[in-house]
C-alpha cells in the first residue's frame, strides 16, 4: 500500500466507527432479528429517515456487518450478532459509549496537545459529574465496564491471598462487581463498598440478588480525601490511571492514612509496555493512555511508575503477579 493511501485509511476511520456507532446506537441487529428486512421496514421499526436508513445499511452491509440479500434486504451476520441482546455481549455498550462523548472528545485532541488540558473537561466538565447528570452514557459506561471486568474480578479473588477473615475495602469500586467475587471465594469476609451516590445505588440491587448485601457496607465518599478505616485490605481496580500524579499520590495518602499498621493495598492495573511494539496488547495501552490524556488527564503507568508514586504516598510495593488479560496486582504496605 503507498503511504500516501494508507494515511487516507487512517484519517477516514472515523467514518466506520461512526456506521458501526449507528447500528449498536439504534439497536439495529435487535429489530432486524432472525428475519431479514427492507430498509423501509427498517426505518420504520425505528422511527426514522427511510432513504438515510437504506443508505446508512448499505454502508453496514459493505463492513459485512449486516448483508444484503438478493432481494435487496437485509439480514444480520456472525459480525452483527455480538450487537444484539440475546448475545449477552458487552460490545454494544462499549461502542454505543465509544462512539458519543468520547468520539467528540477525541476530536479535540489538538486542543489537548497545544494546552496539555483534558479534552473532555473542557467540552463536558468534570466527567464523574457529567456521568451523574446523563444517566444514559453512565449506564453505556457501567455496562461497558462490567463486561470487561467479569473475568478480571474473577481472577484477582482467586490469585490474591485475601485474610480468612477481616473486612475488604474496594475503593471507587463501581457497581461492586469485583467485591462480590472476592466475597463469593471467601466466605467469611465482610466487604465496604466506597463510591459515589448513583453507583452505589445500582451496586446494591446487584450484591442483594447475589445473597452478599448482609456482608456488605455501602459507604459514600471522596476517595481524594478520605476512605473508611480500620479494614485489612483495600483494594483498586482501574482508579489510579483516571488521574494524574498529584492526584494519584493523594488517593494512596488518603488510603494510608485509613491503613492500620499490617494492613495491605491491591492496586490492579493494567501496565503500560516498556518497549513500543506492533503487538495488541501495546497498541491498547497506547491508546489508553491517550484517552486517560484527554478525558481526566490521567495515564497509564509502568510498574516503576506505580512503585514511585507508592513512595510518595509513603507505600512500598512488596509484591506483584501479572495475570489475566494482562492485569497487574500490586501490593502495597505502609512504610
Amino acid at each position: 500500500m503507498r503511504p500516501e493511501t494508507a494515511l487516507i485509511s487512517m484519517a477516514t476511520a472515523y467514518r466506520t466507527s461512526q456506521l458501526v456507532f449507528v447500528a449498536a446506537k439504534l439497536q439495529i441487529a435487535d429489530v432486524i432479528g432472525d428475519q431479514a428486512m427492507t430498509g423501509d421496514e427498517i426505518a420504520t421499526a425505528l422511527g426514522a429517515s427511510s432513504d438515510a436508513v437504506g443508505r446508512v445499511m448499505r454502508g453496514l452491509a459493505m463492513l459485512g456487518v449486516f448483508q444484503q440479500v438478493d432481494d435487496g434486504r437485509f439480514a444480520n451476520t456472525d459480525l452483527s450478532w455480538p450487537l444484539r441482546s440475546a448475545s449477552g455481549s458487552s460490545v454494544r455498550a462499549a461502542i454505543v459509549y465509544w462512539g458519543q462523548e468520547q468520539y467528540t472528545t477525541w476530536g479535540d485532541l489538538v486542543g489537548t496537545v497545544m494546552s496539555g488540558e483534558p479534552a473532555f473537561r473542557k467540552l463536558f466538565g468534570d466527567p464523574f459529574d457529567y456521568y451523574d447528570s446523563h444517566p444514559d452514557t453512565a449506564a453505556a459506561y457501567d455496562s461497558f465496564m462490567t463486561g470487561a471486568s467479569v473475568n478480571i474480578a474473577e481472577s484477582v479473588a482467586t490469585n490474591y491471598e485475601f485474610p480468612d477473615t477481616g473486612t475488604v475495602v474496594d475503593v471507587a469500586g463501581g457497581e461492586g462487581l469485583l467485591l462480590a467475587a472476592i466475597l463469593e471465594k471467601h466466605s467469611r469476609l465482610r466487604g465496604i463498598l466506597f463510591e459515589r451516590p448513583p453507583t452505589l445505588e445500582k451496586a446494591r440491587s446487584m450484591l442483594e440478588k447475589r445473597g452478599l448485601l448482609s456482608r456488605c457496607q455501602l459507604v459514600l465518599g471522596d476517595f481524594r480525601k478520605s476512605v473508611p478505616e480500620g479494614a485489612d485490605v483495600y483494594v483498586m481496580k482501574n482508579v489510579l490511571h483516571d488521574w494524574d500524579d498529584n492526584s494519584a499520590i493523594s488517593i494512596l495518602s488518603a488510603c494510608r492514612r485509613s491503613m492500620k499498621p499490617e494492613a495491605r493495598l491491591l492496586v490492579v492495573q493494567r501496565l503500560f509496555p516498556i518497549a513500543i511494539r506492533d503487538e495488541p496488547y501495546v497498541r491498547h495501552m497506547i491508546e489508553a493512555d491517550l484517552m486517560q490524556m484527554l478525558y481526566n488527564g490521567g495515564r497509564e503507568r509502568t510498574l516503576e511508575e506505580y512503585r514511585a508514586l507508592m513512595v510518595s504516598a509513603g507505600l512500598e510495593l512488596t509484591w506483584s503477579l501479572t495475570t489475566l488479560g494482562e492485569t497487574t496486582l500490586m501490593e502495597a504496605r505502609r512504610t
